[in-house]
């Protein structure tokens, strides 16, 4: 073969796909009037105190309300890591499962949506994936599924009168932790959920049906009655242990920290729902937003929302969390 001469492209593709991905993702309001599956808690008795665990209950009632988080960077990556890992199961399963579909069901009076991921005839599944360190280590090393899929994957089972089944898959390693997959199949006795470990071994918990109801009964008394406070998530698991990573990496909660009133609530929601900038900086993380300190890795902190973009930038340029 004689001298080849190929001029490199100089076509953008990573940013082609970044722009393309962006303009499919734009936050929008939605009509609201109905819950999400996927934002569902339980009400639960600890140490004789009613608490509630799960998804907080004023993100749940964000939903409700029909305010979505703006989408990131970020987000939409954990967003197509998740979709991929759908794509997996649904590539080698295909002719043997019904894969992602939706479903209507009422709860507290009002409509649920929820979305299964798969079924056959023996159940229901419900699929998670581990992208984090911290997540692997419970899963996989102490086999401890995280509380609110398991509310979740109860719920879907109370409402559709069908066991349903946990799996998490890893699409990657983490440290020493080399897994793929794992499942907690789920059920109820006298309306109390329990799973099962994969050495078989049962574990009972704190999450019944009727707490599952009574978390929605208490968002729709929050929302006809225009109030914030009332009733607190607890820093508890389904075990009623403390969870100390309850919301570690809860950005919206973040912005709703401390909100005093329903308008304090409505305000934050429009700036979260309308603005990216606001919690695109809180995954770079060392920054101010809306004025709550985040893990201070740089002591330079931004107080306006017009700078903020260009603060992420210029924490990044300066090598905070993996910007070098």
């Amino acid at each position: 073969m004689g001298t080849i001469n190929i001029a490199h492209s100089d076509k953008d593709y990573v940013k082609l796909f970044e722009e393309a991905r962006e303009k499919t993702q734009k936050p929008t309001k939605k009509a609201g009037g109905y819950f999400a599956g996927g934002s569902c808690g339980c009400i639960v008795h600890v140490n004789g105190e009613e608490v509630t665990i799960g998804v907080h209950p004023l993100k749940a009632m964000a939903r409700f309300l029909g305010y979505q988080a703006p989408v990131t960077r970020k987000s939409l990556n954990i967003f197509d890591a998740g979709f991929q890992n759908e794509y997996s199961w649904e590539k080698y399963l295909a002719n043997n499962f019904n894969f992602s579909y939706r479903q209507e069901y009422k709860i507290a009076g009002h409509t649920i949506r929820t979305e299964v991921d798969f079924e056959d005839t023996n159940g229901i599944v419900e699929l998670k994936g581990v992208m984090s360190n911290n997540t692997a280590k419970k899963v996989f090393g102490e086999w401890e599924p995280k509380t609110e899929n398991l509310i979740q994957a109860g719920l879907y089972s109370m409402l559709s009168g069908k066991p349903n089944t946990l799996v998490y898959s890893q699409h990657a390693n983490f440290g020493k932790l080399k897994c793929d997959k794992i499942q907690f199949p789920v059920g109820f006795t006298d309306n109390r959920l329990y799973f099962v470990r994969p050495d078989g071994s049962r574990q009972d918990t704190l999450i019944t049906t009727g707490g599952i109801e009574g978390y929605y009964d208490d968002i729709l008394y929050l929302v006809e009655n225009k109030e914030v406070k009332g009733f607190e998530r607890g820093h508890y698991n389904y075990q009623g242990l403390p969870d100390l990573d309850w919301d570690r990496s809860d950005h919206i909660m973040i912005c709703l920290d401390g909100v005093t009133s329903w308008d304090d609530y409505i305000e934050r929601l429009e700036i979260i729902s309308s603005t990216p900038n606001v919690l695109e900086p809180i995954w770079g993380r060392g920054l101010k937003v809306m004025g709550y300190n985040l893990v201070d890795l740089q002591d330079n902190v931004i107080e306006s929302f017009e700078e903020l973009q260009e603060a992420q930038e210029a924490f990044f340029n300066l090598g905070g969390r993996n910007g070098n």
